[in-house]
């Protein structure tokens, strides 16, 4: 199933109520290793951009709507290690997450970039 991944494939992994994304550097037996995009939002609130995103207070720390939109460069930091998990019908997670309870979703590997930032938690 790691074959499912190459070196260089765009992909992306929960974080709880976001999305990081980041590039495969290299894949082995049952894990795949990744590095975590540089992503710059280019739609931020006052970026001035049509497509901006729009901030309203209120609530716990007000409410952010729209539609985010990146530019991303590799990475530099830390590998990143996903092992395959029986438990999830052989879907890759990231090493060191539990595959039950409440955290059963949280760093499942999956193709393509789609970051995405929950700013209203």
């Amino acid at each position: 199933m790691a074959e499912s991944f190459k070196p260089g494939d765009a992909v992306s992994w929960a974080h709880g109520s976001d999305v990081l994304s980041g590039t495969v550097s290299r894949v082995t037996g049952n894990a795949v290793y990744v590095v975590e995009d540089n992503a710059k939002l280019l739609n931020g609130v006052e970026s001035g951009a049509a497509d901006a995103l729009h901030f309203e207070p209120g609530g716990f720390v007000g409410h952010t709507s729209g539609t985010q939109r990146y530019h991303y460069r590799p990475g530099t930091g830390p590998e990143l290690a996903f092992t395959a998990r029986r438990a999830l019908g052989g879907s890759f997670k990231e090493r060191g997450t539990s595959s039950r309870g409440s955290m059963r979703g949280w760093g499942i590997l999956f193709h393509g970039r789609s970051k995405h930032r929950d700013y209203n938690f």
